[in-house]
């Protein structure tokens, strides 16, 4: 499938604004925070392969409707959420999709006697700079 078919699939099911396809914002979510190619970014160098376009989703029903179609049409997809994958687990097949869930970045419940905390899966692994 063409990249704009990519993305126009994918605008009928999140808001064109959270569906991402410059190049800096593809490598910027193919990067994580500690992984293999920190190294060679640092020297100005990035190797990563390059997706179709970011999907940002804000809820698991717009999560489950993107992979639906992601699947549908048979196109790789790679999740990211908190960025602290350390193994290239971020890293798109060229013209894949990264489908990045750090909108949905909310703590849904803290259970004091349990000391338990349940997050969404968007909460940072990292806190920002």
């Amino acid at each position: 499938m063409e990249k704009q078919d990519i993305i126009q699939g994918l605008q009928a099911i999140v808001d064109s604004d959270r569906i991402l396809s410059d190049e800096q914002s593809v490598l910027d979510a193919a990067k994580d925070y500690n992984g293999f190619r920190v190294y060679q970014r640092a020297d100005g160098k990035n190797f990563a392969p390059r997706a179709a376009c970011v999907v940002k989703v804000k809820s698991t029903e717009e999560a489950s409707q993107v992979l639906k179609f992601l699947n549908d049409n048979k196109i790789d997809v790679v999740p990211r959420t908190g960025g602290s994958c350390v193994t290239l687990g971020v890293e798109p097949v060229p013209g894949g999709v990264i489908l990045d869930g750090s909108l949905m970045n909310q703590i849904i419940d803290v259970n004091e006697t349990n000391m338990t905390v349940t997050a969404a899966a968007g909460i940072p692994g990292k806190l920002p700079e």
